[in-house]
């Protein structure tokens, strides 16, 4: 799981972004899994508004590959394909 969280900060970190900045903080400070997968889950949500559906389905699929078994099914959801950003 550490894995995964650390990938996508350091992806929200390279990107100059509001958006990014505001999920930063959310994904630094949860250590126990649940809230480390919400975390996850919204910022996959928003990086459509960050980057390019490509690269944030490449994104979503390395994180994946990175989370364990057991918490791979949260992240699966094809809401994360979604163009539209949530709002935070």
């Amino acid at each position: 799981m550490a894995r995964a969280r650390l990938h996508l900060l350091g992806i929200l970190e390279m990107q100059r972004h509001p958006l990014a900045a505001a999920h930063l903080p959310d994904l630094q400070q949860t250590r126990s899994a649940a809230p480390v997968i919400a975390a996850m889950q919204a910022t996959l949500r928003a990086l459509p508004a960050l980057m390019s559906a490509a690269y944030s389905a490449r994104i979503h699929q390395r994180l994946l590959e990175a989370l364990p078994l057991e918490h791979q099914s949260a992240l699966k959801d094809d809401a994360y394909a979604q163009t539209e950003p949530q709002a935070i």
